[in-house]
This record gives C-alpha cells, sequence and structure tokens, in this order.
C-alpha cells in the first residue's frame, strides 16, 4: 500500500463505504425476506417495483447519513458499529414486532423488559434457547464475514487508487440511495398502504413510522365537550362495597335449599371456534344444552386478568388495586354459603403473574398444583379434582375451580386423538411466519380435541353445575402477532364460555358478555343470595331480560382497556372504544376506536359522539357519583 498517500486514512474510508453497502444489502434482506413486493395487491408491476424502491430507501439512507457524517468528522471507527447496530436493531425489530407487535424502540417494549421479563423466563424452551444461540451464531459469522470481505476489498481498491476515484463512488453511491426514493413519493398513497399493511417489513417503521397499530386517535375531538373525571372517592365507594358484601344459602323464595356442587373448568387460551362438533364434541353437544354464551370477552387479554375477573365479577381493570385483588370474592362468598372450595391447576407460575393474591392455599380447603410436564398435569389434576368432587356422606356442596394448561403454546397433543394434518412438531420455530402457520394451527386444534377428550366424563356429570371458559384467547397472526397478552385485538381477548348442569335451562345469549358475568350467574344458579348484587360489574345471565352494561377488557401491558357495549359495535369495522384508565391514581382517558385487530380506526366510521356516550354510559355505570 505504499504507493497510496494518506494510505491509511483512505483504507478506513474505503472500507466504511463498502461495509455501508454490505449492511444495506443485510438490512433490505432481513426486512423484505421473501415478501419483496408482496405487499402491493393491485397487481401492477410498476408499483411492487416502487414499493420495492423504498424498502431499499430506507435500508440504506441511514448508512449514508452515518458515510458522510464520519467522513465530516473523520470518526470512521465507530462509525462501522454504528452501522452494524442498525442492523441488528431491524433483525430484533423484525422478532419482536411479528410477536407481540410492538416496536423495540418503544416505551411498550421497555416496559415489557422491566417489569415482565422475570415472569416469562420460565416459558423459554430448550428449542427456542437452541435456536436463538444458532441465529446468534450466524449473525456473529455473517458480521465477521462482511468486515472481512470489506477490509480486503478496501485494501484492494487503494492499491488502485487512481483508476478508482473514493469521492465518485460516495457520490454515486449516496444520489443512487436518493433516487430510490423518488418513485415511492411520486405514489405515496400505495406506498404508505404498503408500509401499514406489513409494518415490520419497512425499516423506518422501527421508529414506529407510518406504523398504524402505534398511533392513537386524539381525545380532543371530545375533551373539550365535555371531559371525563374518574374520582378517588367513586372507587373507594366500590371498593368498600365488595368487601362488605356478604352471601347466604337462602335463595329468593326464603327457604333453606340444597345447592349443586360447581365446577369452574378454566382452558388455557381456548378460542371459540374450536368449539364445535369437530374439534371439541363432547364441549359442543354441553354448550347445545346448557348456557352458550356467544360473544363472550375474558376480562383482560392475559391469565391474570381473565381469572381475576372470574374470581370476583369485576372487571379486570380493577387487577391493580392490592385492597381487591387479596380478597377474592368467589372464595369468601361459596364460603360464607357453606361450600368447601378447591383449586387444581397443572401449572404453578401463578406468583410470576401476581395470581398468588388469589389463587394461593390459604383461601382454598384443597389445593393441588404441580409443575406443567405435559398432559399428564392436566390428567392430574382432572383426577383430583374428581375426587375432590365425588359424594361422599356428611359433605357440604363444594365449588371446584379447574385450569388446564394443554393449549398453552407449544400446545400438548393426545397421540390417541383423531388429527389435523400436516401439524407442528412441539417444537415448531418461535416466533414463527405465515408459511408455519397452518401447521401450528393445526397443533393448536389437535391440543383443544386432547382437552376436549379428557373433559367428557366432567361434562356428564348430572349432579353438577359445569362452566368452561378460556382464560383469554390466543393469536396465531391473526391480528399480527403470535400467542397474547400484547393487544386488545378480538382472538385474544374473546373466548368460549359454557354453563351446563341441573336446572340450567339452555339458551344462547347473542349479547356481549364477560367473565365478570360468571360469578354472579353461578351464585344465582345455586340459589346463593348476596346483599349487594350492585357491586359486581358482572350480571346474572339467567335472567329472563339482561341488563345492558359497556364492558371493560383489561390490557396485561399497560394500563388500559377496551370499552365494549353490550350490543357489540354497531358501526363497521369498530371492536370498542381503547380508554386508560387507572384505579390505582384514578384517571379515565379516551384513546379511539379500535378494530377487531387492535390497530386504530378511523374516525371517520363511527360517530365521536357515539364514543363519548360509550365512554361516560362505563363511568356511571361503574362508578356512579
Amino acid at each position: 500500500m505504499s504507493c497510496c498517500p494518506n494510505q491509511d486514512e483512505m483504507w478506513s474510508k474505503w472500507r466504511c463505504l463498502l461495509w455501508a453497502v454490505f449492511v444495506g444489502i443485510a438490512v433490505l434482506v432481513t426486512a423484505v425476506g421473501r415478501s419483496l413486493g408482496a405487499s402491493a395487491e393491485d397487481g401492477v408491476t410498476n408499483a411492487r417495483l416502487h414499493i420495492a424502491a423504498w424498502r431499499g430507501f430506507q435500508a440504506f439512507f441511514p448508512l449514508v447519513v452515518l458515510y458522510w457524517l464520519g467522513l465530516g468528522i473523520r470518526r470512521g471507527s465507530w462509525v462501522v458499529p454504528c452501522m452494524a447496530a442498525w442492523w441488528y436493531l431491524i433483525m430484533l425489530d423484525l422478532v419482536v414486532y411479528r410477536w407481540a407487535a410492538m416496536h423495540v424502540l418503544s416505551g411498550d417494549f421497555f416496559d415489557l423488559v422491566r417489569e415482565r421479563t422475570v415472569g416469562l423466563l420460565p416459558y423459554l424452551t430448550f428449542a427456542m434457547v437452541v435456536r436463538f444461540v444458532v441465529a446468534i451464531s450466524l449473525i456473529a459469522l455473517a458480521t465477521w464475514s462482511g468486515l472481512k470481505l470489506s477490509d480486503r476489498t478496501a485494501k484492494w481498491l487503494c492499491r488502485r487508487q487512481q483508476r478508482f476515484s473514493l469521492v465518485g463512488a460516495s457520490v454515486a453511491w449516496a444520489m443512487a440511495v436518493l433516487l430510490l426514493a423518488v418513485p415511492a413519493c411520486r405514489s405515496w398513497p400505495s406506498t404508505l398502504a404498503a408500509m401499514h399493511a406489513e409494518p415490520s417489513r419497512h425499516p423506518f417503521c422501527v421508529f414506529g413510522c407510518f406504523d398504524p397499530r402505534s398511533s392513537v386517535v386524539a381525545e380532543d375531538f371530545i375533551e373539550e365537550e365535555l371531559p371525563l373525571v374518574l374520582r378517588e372517592s367513586a372507587v373507594q365507594r366500590r371498593a368498600q362495597a365488595m368487601r362488605f358484601n356478604v352471601a347466604s344459602a337462602v335463595g329468593t323464595s326464603g327457604v333453606e335449599t340444597s345447592s349443586s356442587d360447581v365446577l369452574l373448568v378454566v382452558v388455557e387460551s381456548l378460542r371459540p371456534e374450536v368449539v364445535d362438533a369437530e374439534v371439541m364434541p363432547n364441549l359442543h353437544a354441553a354448550a347445545e344444552r346448557g348456557v352458550w354464551l356467544r360473544n363472550h370477552f375474558s376480562g383482560g387479554n392475559a391469565s391474570s386478568l381473565g381469572l381475576f375477573s372470574l374470581v370476583n365479577g369485576l372487571d379486570a381493570i380493577w387487577f391493580y388495586r392490592a385492597d381487591v385483588r387479596f380478597a377474592p370474592a368467589m372464595n369468601r362468598l361459596f364460603h360464607q354459603a357453606g361450600y368447601e372450595c378447591g383449586f387444581f391447576g397443572a401449572a404453578e407460575d401463578w406468583s410470576a403473574f401476581q395470581m398468588d393474591a388469589f389463587i394461593r392455599e390459604e383461601v382454598y380447603d384443597a389445593f393441588n398444583i404441580s409443575p406443567f410436564e405435559g398432559l399428564r398435569s392436566d390428567q392430574e389434576a382432572i383426577q383430583a379434582c374428581r375426587s375432590f368432587l365425588a359424594n361422599s356422606e356428611n359433605r357440604g356442596p363444594r365449588l371446584a375451580v379447574l385450569y388446564l394448561y394443554a393449549t398453552h403454546a407449544p400446545f400438548e397433543v393426545d397421540s390417541n386423538v383423531t388429527q389435523d394434518e400436516p401439524a407442528a412438531s412441539r417444537h415448531y420455530p418461535l416466533p414463527f411466519g405465515p408459511n408455519h402457520r397452518p401447521a401450528v394451527w393445526n397443533r393448536y386444534r389437535n391440543a383443544a380435541r386432547s382437552v376436549d377428550r379428557m373433559l367428557a366424563p366432567l361434562l356428564q356429570r348430572q349432579d353438577c353445575i359445569v362452566a368452561v371458559v378460556g382464560d383469554h384467547g390466543e393469536s396465531f397472526l391473526d391480528d399480527g402477532t403470535i400467542g397474547h397478552g400484547t393487544r386488545l385485538s378480538a382472538v385474544q381477548t374473546q373466548t368460549p364460555a359454557i354453563i351446563v348442569g341441573p336446572d340450567v335451562v339452555p339458551k344462547t345469549v347473542a349479547a356481549t358478555t364477560s367473565h365478570a358475568d360468571l360469578l354472579p350467574t353461578l351464585l344465582s344458579l345455586c340459589d346463593v343470595s348476596v346483599s349487594d348484587p350492585g357491586c359486581f360489574d358482572g350480571r346474572d345471565l339467567t335472567d329472563a331480560k339482561i341488563r345492558p352494561r359497556v364492558i371493560a377488557v383489561a390490557d396485561y401491558l399497560r394500563e388500559q382497556a377496551l370499552l365494549v357495549p353490550s350490543e357489540g359495535a354497531a358501526d363497521r369495522g369498530i371492536l370498542g372504544l381503547q380508554v386508560k384508565i387507572s384505579l390505582v391514581e384514578p384517571q379515565l382517558r379516551i384513546l379511539g376506536p379500535r378494530d377487531e385487530f387492535g390497530n386504530a380506526a378511523n374516525l371517520e366510521a363511527v360517530s365521536s359522539l357515539r364514543l363519548l356516550n360509550m365512554a361516560h354510559d362505563y363511568q356511571r355505570q361503574s362508578f356512579p357519583e
């Protein structure tokens, strides 16, 4: 290299330029993958090309800025790792967004890492760890190879400086990158639509740009007309009423009754559409002869919120109030009515998700949980539950809560049941992509079949009221995510709910219902009266006319909720109204309408006055002054 003046500096600049090209290509391949141009649905070649060009601009433009900045301040040493960081950020964001529909550079992700990491660690399987280690090793190898290639090529170009102009190459590269943006900007509506359709596939979306899922509708359009004020005094009155609510075994007739046993079965991540004659025939048959809630919502999009709502008859926005969470109303009221209470679970992760406040040995007469070990754990929990409910002399009525885990990812399947094929193995990739979705969905359906087979004997009991619900829903990329706990979408929050048993009058309920309705309904079916039925958020669904109410479905990651009216959202494309709500430091603030995927809905599709009325109806209903 002695023929080159300032050879070290020249070599460094060439290496930065070549590394920028390498990283730009790597970012483009990472972000686009096999979906290059696939988001243009019009089938026009030009549209696909301008979207592909725009993706190229997004991949390379930050590198152009870094490169020229490094040239200007003569600090090429830090430019190379900064360029590499852009690539790594895109890869990490793609994985996180595919799993949870949130960006790495967001407050939501920061809160998730800070508050939920410890609780989520038990769900890391050995196969997932191996997959991550292999991926990191391949990325490290690609980085090393790219650096070596850039280094060797820079030395070769430096020796031929008179034939290859560094300045000319740098300017030509920068201009070429800028020109990539021209066709996309000229057809901006279709470009924007493409980014909305696949925000994880556009590098600039890593900052939240152009991503409709991260947008929030401003509340100014109604807040100025009539602000919402949630007062501490109203919250305290509700909390006090719950503590003072008492029960007896005397029904409305005033005569002592011999109440039936009660079994509440909670099935992990159960979606409504698997309750059909093909996948879950036993549960489907029970639904047809009992009360079938066809438009049912969990208390929230995670187990902690769903179970809290079930055992308290409350919307899960109360979960963060310690004076309510540590006093489960179901146990207290049924104990007061003379019931023995038992809990039987095929898992033991209650403390990791703050559920040990209402799922703990101290509040149950029988408490049987164990580490999850596949279908065997569910079978053992069912056997323990059946023993608890077995008829014996000189015992009073009993309430059993049975929590089954087989339909939680990675989904446990009984090899003896009829199966949908092709089905994924237990070690399917996480997060999976659209190509793997059908096989993973088939595995989930097979797991639901396995649970249905185990439930069959319990559903045939003639001396017991049996309620079967999911703790929440589950997404299989339906709303752009995998799993649950991340979005207030229909698939993560809706779940089946079925009640069957002696004297249960068969009916189908089309109105919107929630987990908060189960406790008052079960108390009514057992002819257990309470001193203050109005302290529940939920309603007695055995009533001939179910009173309308606005349901609040809580979010696991944020102190927010989706307000869903009793009759369902009349406006096309609207699932409900998202609000920021806290009962710890009381506040209620409108964020805006959301569609079934949890995305911000267009305000043109819904009346702002209707949104305002929905929020005020919920406040008057739940926190009257």
